[in-house]
């Protein structure tokens, strides 16, 4: 069991990582893209 705990917790924080580093390209994305009005 222990084992799979040590490749399920890096595998969460990659996918963590992963989904932060790309929900801030697309917000980047859109902010250089579709400038808003203020």
């Amino acid at each position: 069991m222990g084992e799979a705990v040590f490749w399920l917790k890096p595998l969460y924080q990659l996918g963590f990582v992963c989904f932060f580093d790309f929900y801030f390209w697309i917000r980047e994305y859109h902010r250089l893209n579709f400038p808003t009005k203020e």
